[in-house]
């Protein structure tokens, strides 16, 4: 494989612990719903939401929700998403090791994508305090990670081959930067490391627990 001269980075659950966040937006989410009409107590809709998830992480979770307890209607669903994606956040968990692997990496350019409220994913990275480790940051609210793919790809002028992209969904940033011919790395943290690859596009090039083990499983491999 190429030498690698870029990394890109996911945010949620490859740089911190989604399921932290995930836990304070679930329960502002469902008092929301049962607010407006869910016909449920708190630990009721939250024992449900985490049985949905278990069995299908990538499902429209509150969508489900609602048509397991009831009511089904539009307004409950989307006041759930609403208040998910926008909930009011003042502390993150951050990964151990994230800090200090990417001090480590900034002999190269890195690079930020992540998926979400524009607003609430820029709080996060605040929050986090990594701001000031990436060359480029892109927040993506609505379409696919990919074309920003190609788009950092351009800006950085580099074949995709010396792009290494890093995240926690097969389905997502690997099996886009795989479709680029970019290299990619999965991090096995958060709900969807159950995730099997349905194809070879799903399939990582390399695999890692720990973000520690990005400098030694990449040993030799990055350029100055």
């Amino acid at each position: 494989m190429n030498e690698i001269k870029a990394i890109i980075f996911d945010l949620d659950d490859t740089l911190h612990d989604g399921d932290y966040y995930s836990e304070i937006a679930f329960k502002e989410s469902i008092a929301t719903m049962i607010s407006a009409g869910l016909h449920c107590s708190l630990h009721e809709g939250l024992k449900v939401m985490y049985e949905l998830i278990e069995e299908d992480p990538k499902r429209d979770k509150f969508s489900d929700l609602a048509r397991k307890i009831g009511p089904f209607t539009q307004e409950i669903i989307e006041k759930g998403k609403q208040v998910y994606h926008n909930c009011d956040i003042v502390d993150l968990k951050i990964f151990p090791e994230t800090i200090y692997t990417l001090e480590k990496l900034q002999i190269i350019p890195l690079v930020l994508l992540t998926q979400g409220s524009q607003i609430q994913q820029q709080k996060k990275i605040d929050i986090l305090g990594i701001r000031k480790f990436f060359h480029q940051i892109h927040c993506v609210e609505l379409g696919s990670k990919k074309d920003y793919l190609e788009k950092i790809c351009s800006e950085l002028s580099l074949h995709p081959s010396n792009i290494l992209v890093i995240g926690d969904r097969i389905d997502h940033e690997i099996s886009h930067g795989n479709q680029l011919g970019m290299q990619t790395m999965r991090i096995m943290k958060g709900k969807y490391k159950k995730l099997e690859p349905i194809n070879n596009e799903e399939k990582p090039h390399f695999t890692i627990s720990n973000l520690l083990e990005i400098m030694s499983g990449l040993s030799g491999k990055i350029i100055e």
